[in-house]
């Protein structure tokens, strides 16, 4: 089996979409603390910072949820390229067998 740009391709799209998982997982553990936004400030400064880090913690795990589905999507793109690829190849092969059983070069 010859190494083609399609599989070439989708060895390319496995690795992205490893990275990419690997971001989303990085992503969601990524938590400087709610000190880092001034929740333990007295009073209202330490509402808003609280609010503040509950919200930006919200917004991390929403974005690390995406980038884990876009991971898993591209690897499944990744996988159905490499399938036809597959075929494709297979196909080539028995064209040419079946040429040259026939006697054409």
């Amino acid at each position: 089996m010859r190494t083609d740009p399609t599989t070439a391709a989708a060895r390319r799209l496995t690795d992205e979409a490893a990275r990419l998982d690997a971001a989303a997982h990085a992503l969601a553990t990524a938590d400087p603390g709610s000190t880092t936004f001034g929740a333990a400030a007295p009073g209202r400064l330490g509402e808003l910072g609280r609010a503040l880090h509950a919200q930006w913690q919200a917004d991390i795990a929403d974005r690390s949820r995406t980038a884990a589905t876009l991971a898993n999507r591209l690897a499944e793109a990744a996988r159905s390229l490499q399938a036809a690829a597959s075929s494709y190849d297979g196909a080539e092969s028995t064209a040419t067998r079946q040429s040259q059983q026939v006697g054409e070069p």
